[in-house]
């Protein structure tokens, strides 16, 4: 069986939400978030940095402006502002650490019994001042993320058994930094990690094989594409 990256994720989210997504086959936008379009410009930073690129302040305010104006109904002038300091403190973390990028958008396939996980390491590989390689995530969220939830976060172990999984080299750790507070989290990972991986894969293709779909309501369902679909779901 071969699932990708993002129907991983979104029968972890809600089992409700996978099937009608992909049985069902129904199409579901994603909210748009601040958190969703600050990675969309740290991506877009990333890429130019793989290209040898290195966008000034000025430009990175234009394109944020540009981004802005596609959601003129979400994006009003707090919002905008927030974003372009949030931009800025990016590019410095980028320019402080010489910030160079080996590689994004890597595809992998993840190999686990019968089950073929497949997607895309988004997270750029840069190379740390000891020249090790490393992943590095942004953070644009409100709250400081505790070294606990950064040591046990899904999409960071996947993305570092990805790395190896294409490179055949482990990675060394990852770097994760909090942009509103201006600070630098480490996270490594183990085999342990690993299995706890595996064992998710195993469990959710699990219940998606066993039609184990079922509402999981959580303090997201306000703001969730699929909350009509939703109210009138049965199995």
């Amino acid at each position: 069986m071969q699932i990708t990256e993002q129907q991983l994720f979104d029968y972890i989210s809600c089992p409700v939400k996978y099937d009608i997504k992909y049985n069902k086959n129904i199409d579901i936008d994603e909210p748009i978030s601040m958190n969703i379009l600050l990675n969309k410009m740290f991506h877009f930073f990333s890429i130019n940095l793989l290209n040898q690129k290195v966008l000034t302040p000025n430009q990175l305010k234009n394109k944020w402006d540009s981004t802005c104006n596609l959601y003129p109904a979400y994006i009003d002038t707090k919002k905008n502002l927030i974003g372009i300091d949030y931009i800025l403190k990016m590019h410095n973390w980028a320019k402080n650490n010489e910030m160079t990028v080996l590689d994004i958008d890597t595809n992998y396939s993840i190999v686990v019994d019968d089950i073929e996980l497949q997607g895309c390491i988004s997270a750029p590989i840069i190379v740390a001042p000891n020249k090790n390689l490393e992943l590095l995530f942004m953070n644009f969220g409100s709250k400081i993320p505790s070294p606990y939830m950064n040591d046990i976060k899904l999409l960071y172990t996947l993305y570092m058994h990805a790395f190896k999984s294409v490179y055949n080299k482990e990675i060394i750790g990852s770097k994760i930094y909090f942009v509103k507070g201006d600070k630098t989290f480490k996270t490594i990972r183990s085999k342990n990690d690993f299995l706890r991986l595996e064992d998710t894969i195993r469990g959710v293709v699990a219940g998606i094989r066993n039609n184990a779909f079922y509402p999981r309501e959580n303090i997201l369902c306000s703001t969730c594409k699929a909350k009509e679909y939703c109210k009138f779901w049965q199995r």
